[in-house]
């Protein structure tokens, strides 16, 4: 939904720059090395909306200093619309063609919750709190032995998509020359993320506990022999998700007594 809002922003900005022509005497190779602190690339788009590519330190700076920046720098355009983005951030300006006084009228992070509130408040809340469902597999190889795990969680983020918790289980089989074990699971996990939005991953830690229930089938000769037996277990988890289609997959790692692999999917819903 971001995406949508983005691009009705942009509509908006579209229509104001056609409905008037926006002739300029703005040199842009001049505009760029007067600015060079604050823009990287400038250009002005089919009716009369002018596009600045800014750096990112330009969107952390005061309103009050930006209005003096954008003033400056655009005393010689006499155009109307004034769109500014740097990866995630996006503005728009208008200005006055009678008066030349510059006014912001739009302002969005495409990775902000806040721009949420402008949405439903079911959408708003999904947003903030989204469900998740994540299928996957866990493997580790030795010498004697093939471990194959497959595991499935569901669960929600507590805060925004930084932390969250989640119902876990897991079917794993470990055979050998010698005997064979079956282990399920049933447990918690939860996990902190660090987003890096502009390359779209999120390396993360968690934590998870879980009771698991193995069957040992042993062999003695022409005999085998089934043994049963529960415990409580812990782990530590390390990985990294990247951001594909509706979810995101995942790479990582999960430490109980040994060192095991895993890859799956996440679904947000």
């Amino acid at each position: 939904m971001k995406y949508i809002y983005s691009i009705i922003l942009m509509l908006v900005c579209f229509q104001y720059g056609f409905a008037q022509s926006g002739t300029s005497d703005l040199n842009i190779p001049d505009f760029l090395s007067d600015n060079e602190q604050y823009f990287t690339d400038a250009k002005l788009k089919n009716g009369g909306t002018l596009e600045l590519q800014a750096k990112e330190t330009y969107f952390v700076m005061e309103q009050s200093k930006k209005n003096v920046i954008i003033e400056i720098a655009l005393k010689k355009w006499n155009g109307e619309m004034i769109f500014i983005h740097a990866g995630y951030n996006r503005e728009i300006w208008r200005r006055d063609i009678t008066t030349g006084q510059i006014t912001l009228i739009g302002q969005w992070d495409l990775n902000n919750a806040e721009i949420y509130k402008y949405l439903p408040k079911t959408l708003q809340t999904t947003k903030f709190h989204p469900f998740f469902f994540y299928v996957g597999g866990q493997t580790n190889f030795n010498s004697d032995k093939f471990t194959l795990l497959l595991s499935a969680r569901i669960g929600s983020f507590l805060y925004k998509d930084r932390w969250d918790l989640a119902l876990s289980g897991s079917l794993s089989v470990i055979d050998n020359d010698v005997n064979s074990t079956t282990n399920a699971e049933l447990g918690f996990l939860s996990k902190v993320y660090f987003p890096i939005r502009k390359h779209n991953i999120s390396p993360y830690v968690g934590v998870g506990i879980s009771r698991v229930f193995t069957n040992l089938s042993m062999e003695y000769g022409t005999e085998y022999a089934d043994f049963d037996n529960s415990y409580w277990d812990k782990m530590l988890l390390l990985g990294i998700s990247w951001y594909v289609g509706s979810g995101s997959l995942d790479f990582g790692a999960q430490i109980v007594d040994n060192f095991n692999l895993t890859l799956g999917y996440t679904f947000s819903f």
